[in-house]
């Protein structure tokens, strides 16, 4: 109940910013990437490792994420990997660059609410459910990435990745 398996796949635009939804029928019924949260989500990974197909330059990172159970705070991070082995940490922060699920735009977020209909609720009545789509400037243009990775900074909050762009 309150998930998201009504969301839309496949290509989809959000804040002018196109994103490809991953379809959980052809991805081994798996379509987001939902990390530890302490209350309700204890035994999901506190970390996980995407790597990019081909190492590439990249100007910037679009992130479509949410949070359940969303708190103020540092609730996780991304670390891009870079091909001549750094690394750069991006703060998961609520409200600057995240927001709980629940919730709609908080004047001190940074990033850019996206309305999404929930029909299977518990009272059978629809509600709007929110992502964000947060943006990140590389300062390490010229170096390719290779691996985008989400971390959980396992508190109460339980960070979720639907998908990344880069550009």
């Amino acid at each position: 109940m309150n998930d998201l398996r009504e969301m839309p796949l496949g290509k989809r635009t959000f804040a002018g910013v196109p994103f490809q939804i991953i379809d959980p029928q052809t991805n081994q019924g798996k379509s987001v990437v939902t990390l530890r949260g302490r209350g309700v989500t204890p035994g999901l990974p506190e970390k996980v490792r995407i790597p990019l197909p081909k190492a590439r330059a990249v100007r910037c990172f679009y992130f479509l994420h949410a949070a359940a159970w969303g708190a103020p705070g540092k609730i996780g991070s991304y670390v891009v990997h870079y091909a001549d082995g750094t690394t750069t940490e991006i703060a998961n922060r609520i409200p600057e660059t995240n927001g709980n699920w629940w919730t709609g735009h908080n004047p001190k977020e940074q990033s850019h609410p996206v309305p999404i209909r929930v029909t299977n609720t518990l009272s059978g009545k629809p509600v709007w459910r929110y992502l964000r789509v947060s943006e990140w400037q590389n300062p390490k243009r010229a170096v390719p990435v290779t691996a985008i990775e989400a971390t959980s900074a396992g508190g109460r909050s339980t960070p979720i990745l639907i998908a990344i762009t880069g550009v």
